[in-house]
């Protein structure tokens, strides 16, 4: 079960060479990955609120294929490559029509958040453990 995303480029996502900006497809990769929590029936939001964990980057890499300029459509694919005792990675796949433009891997940890004074990391919940493992690609 991946999660899709669609992203409409416009003027603003540009740099100078009228090509998307590079930081840009992080921010879009963070977007898509609140979505698939969405798509599982885990919001952010409410892990933060009613089980007061979240999930840290602390790893981000990129490869990209091939331009992508304004007014392109670009849509994203989301899996869960892996899935450790604490984290995840995540994988994002850009396309545009059937163009590969960019992947992106994201590494989160699950963090327990009930003190804010003092972060750590914690094992995933079991229930959204299963649930991330029907997102696996």
């Amino acid at each position: 079960m991946a999660a899709r995303a669609d992203f409409e480029v416009s003027w603003g996502d540009l740099d100078p060479a009228a090509i998307v900006f590079y930081p840009h497809f992080f921010a879009w990769a963070d977007a898509a990955t609140h979505r698939l929590f969405r798509r599982l029936g885990s919001p952010m939001d409410a892990l933060l609120v009613k089980q007061r964990i979240s999930f840290g980057l602390v790893a981000c890499s990129a490869q990209f294929h091939s331009p992508v300029r304004q007014g392109d459509l670009l849509r994203c694919r989301t899996t869960v490559a892996k899935i450790g005792t604490a984290s995840l990675e995540l994988q994002h796949i850009f396309r545009v029509g059937r163009r590969p433009v960019a992947t992106v891997r994201e590494v989160r940890v699950c963090m327990d958040l009930s003190d804010p004074k003092a972060l750590a990391a914690r094992e995933l919940p079991t229930r959204l453990r299963k649930r991330l493992a029907a997102a696996r690609s």
